[in-house]
């Protein structure tokens, strides 16, 4: 018997702190991503690996998220699922039209992005990261 692979998921945010914590959610809920804080580092990223998922801040230094999106979709034939994440909401058509699946304003809920990715695992055949349950990571910790 085959075990699915782990989805793959590259983030991307030029604020450390809020990828980071994005990143200790997603691993919550047992998902791994890799962070990187600038466009040009998710670019060779992506080049050197496409991921299953991008999760992109949209106002990056360098170039921004949008043109990150389509920079990525026009280095492979399979193109990642795009979930987008900015503070402007008047920015969500420019983002569907550079190639985002999804749309949030920050703060996002990390329920809101978990539902996705199960979503997108559920469809693509992949797993989580982690085999445990999210709860059983909470027994493991000491008070």
């Amino acid at each position: 018997m085959t075990t699915a692979r782990p989805l793959s998921i590259l983030l991307v945010d030029d604020h450390h702190d809020g990828a980071d914590t994005l990143d200790m959610l997603l691993r919550l809920h047992g998902f791994e991503a890799r962070v990187v804080y600038t466009a040009s580092a998710a670019l060779a990223a992506a080049a050197e690996r496409m991921p299953d998922v991008l999760i992109s801040d949209i106002g990056l230094p360098q170039f921004d998220g949008c043109e990150l999106a389509q920079r990525i979709a026009a280095l492979d034939d399979i193109t990642p699922l795009m979930i987008a994440v900015t503070g402007y909401a008047e920015l969500r058509d420019r983002c569907r039209f550079a190639g985002f699946d999804h749309f949030f304003l920050k703060p996002a809920t990390p329920t809101e992005i978990v539902a996705v990715l199960e979503l997108h695992a559920e469809k693509t055949g992949r797993q989580r990261a982690a085999s445990a349950e999210p709860a059983s990571m909470w027994a493991t910790c000491s008070t």
